[in-house]
């Protein structure tokens, strides 16, 4: 008979009841005979279904788009299978309104009035470009005089510098910035890879193109860097419409769209380039008959790949090992070719061929130049990579009521990133990380265990007693740096000076996972902490005795917009 009992590490122990007769002994069944056996629990919970409160009543009649909104929240995301919900949590209907619309008219003062809004120097008339993206300051022109000399074309993917990053999601949104925008000024920069100058955009402070061709696995092929001004940006059309159409008086629903629309935050530098991966998957079994370690197994994989695909010359003490060892001469000399297959993880440049680059085992490898046609397309082809951020509120400048607005849209992001808190989902089985999208928790599971819900574990699976180093943005600094933490030791991750970390800056290992979870898209953001003069109000802000009160929306418009 077998009983089961279970002990802390969520395993289930099978203990055999043997009776001994002169059978037994005979035949060596104490030898031979299992008694015991240990298998890990499947920690599995059961469904939860969504569910939603009640709408909220409708608010008051908005004058500038003639409707009113009502909103409900989430009481209980889904999870684990559960119902979802498909019922939206904002709704719209038409109204009458009782009040005018407040948007207040672009005061351009001195300066050209575009018809998106935008204002723009007088000179920039009739230059031959479209200074105000809607071409209204091209106009009736006569004669016009050429910018520049001669044509330049702009920045390889210059466009994707100018949008919006959506900081809760991990993923670029709408354009904010306008990086077609010249400001009538013919500036260039040269890069040794292209025969003609690229034109400079306006909002660019600084732009680098990287001269350096040294590619290496697991990192960044950087073409170019840049850098945004700090002041004066030229938003994108679509984004200033967006605000010039958002109401003073604050409306959760209209102020939270921008978020949804165009992110979060913007880019204030980083890099544009490629990023490539390759992760190999071998059979446990084959790497144990191999003979090799676990570090010569990672250095048999790094060295042929470096030979075979990047032309690399590589010296290594394990070199003679990795065309000898049992796996490599079952496939011909090649350690690679005895993987079950190879996955290859691409930003920037054509993904076509770097995904050429994976096989499954049993067909044939690639051929050597695609992953050379693939850096050379990189260049043409550019993603962002490595960046630093600043909130999206920081933009609103330069517009009517800038302040009032906001203000509005800083007290939006609170309620905004409220819903995007992991803290309403229920734990993840096996030390999961549960994560909000939208009415629905999902879970990303700890190596070693899979499944729908991470409910999982492999065969070979053992709780685990310490934490790896988390893998972090380049621009963060890990404080103590060690390849592994044990159960209770904590990390301070800090930032470059003038910058702060975008979230919590603290970490504790628990387990085999750090608390809270550690966020892949967790990045800097600039510091925008202001030493607040005593007996003075900031923007937006009146005197009311010894205190600073905000004004009204009358009082703000009446303001110089900053």
């Amino acid at each position: 008979m077998i009983f089961p009992t279970h002990n802390e590490e969520h395993q289930k122990q099978f203990e055999r009841q043997i009776e001994v007769d002169d059978y037994y002994w005979h035949n060596s069944c104490d030898q031979l005979c299992t008694k015991q056996e240990t298998r890990e629990c499947n920690v599995q919970t059961c469904p939860i279904n969504c569910v939603l409160g009640e709408y909220g009543p409708w608010s008051d009649c908005d004058p500038c788009i003639e409707k009113q909104v009502k909103v409900r929240s989430i009481l209980r995301p889904g999870q684990f299978g559960g119902q979802p919900c498909t019922e939206p949590l904002v709704t719209f209907q038409p109204c009458v309104p009782s009040k005018l619309c407040k948007i207040e008219e672009a005061d351009c003062k001195n300066k050209f009035l575009c018809d998106s809004g935008r204002c723009i120097p007088h000179k920039l008339e009739c230059n031959g470009e479209n200074d105000c993206g809607d071409n209204s300051d091209e106009r009736h022109c006569g004669r016009t005089k050429a910018v520049c000399p001669q044509k330049y074309y702009p920045i390889p993917n210059v466009q994707l510098m100018g949008t919006g990053f959506h900081f809760l999601a991990g993923e670029p949104r709408g354009d904010v910035l306008d990086n077609s925008f010249t400001g009538g000024i013919c500036k260039t920069v040269k890069s040794s890879r292209a025969s003609n100058p690229y034109r400079v955009p306006d909002n660019l402070e600084t732009v680098n193109f990287e001269e350096s061709s040294f590619v290496r696995i697991h990192k960044a092929i950087k073409v170019f860097n840049f850098t945004m001004k700090t002041t004066d940006l030229q938003l994108s059309d679509v984004f200033l419409k967006a605000l010039h159409h958002l109401p003073l008086e604050y409306n959760s629903a209209l102020y939270s769209r921008i978020f949804d629309d165009f992110g979060t935050h913007y880019f204030t530098s980083g890099s544009l380039g490629g990023k490539y991966d390759l992760l190999y998957q071998f059979s446990n079994q084959e790497l144990q008959n191999s003979g090799l370690t676990e570090e010569e197994t990672r250095h048999c994989v790094q060295y042929e790949t470096k030979t075979r695909f990047l032309f690399f010359t590589i010296h290594r003490n394990t070199e003679e090992r990795c065309t000898t060892n049992k796996l490599s001469e079952k496939y011909e000399g090649s350690f690679l070719q005895g993987s079950e297959k190879a996955i290859s993880l691409v930003q920037g440049g054509r993904s076509y061929q770097a995904a050429a680059l994976a096989w499954e085992k049993g067909t044939s490898g690639p051929e050597e130049k695609v992953f050379s046609e693939w850096v050379e397309s990189v260049k043409e082809n550019p993603a962002v990579i490595d960046f630093e951020l600043a909130p999206i509120t920081d933009l609103v400048r330069n517009i009517p009521c800038a302040v009032t607005k906001r203000n509005n849209l800083r007290k939006a992001f609170q309620e905004y990133a409220a819903k995007f808190d992991p803290c309403q989902c229920a734990p993840c089985p096996n030390n999961g990380r549960p994560r909000l999208s939208g009415t629905e928790c999902l879970c990303v599971c700890q190596s070693g265990t899979y499944g729908e819900n991470c409910e999982r574990r492999s065969p070979d699976y053992k709780s685990g007693t310490e934490c790896l180093k988390p893998v972090v943005q380049d621009v963060l600094t890990i404080s103590p740096f060690q390849r592994v933490y044990k159960i209770g030791e904590s990390i301070e991750l800090t930032c470059p000076k003038g910058s702060v970390v975008a979230g919590p800056s603290r970490y504790t290992c628990k387990g085999d996972s750090w608390t809270p979870p550690i966020s892949d898209s967790l990045t800097c953001e600039k510091d925008n902490t202001l030493t607040k003069s005593k007996g003075l109000c900031q923007p937006g802000q009146k005197q009311s005795g010894s205190k600073c009160i905000c004004m009204s929306p009358e009082e703000d418009c009446r303001y110089e917009a900053l």
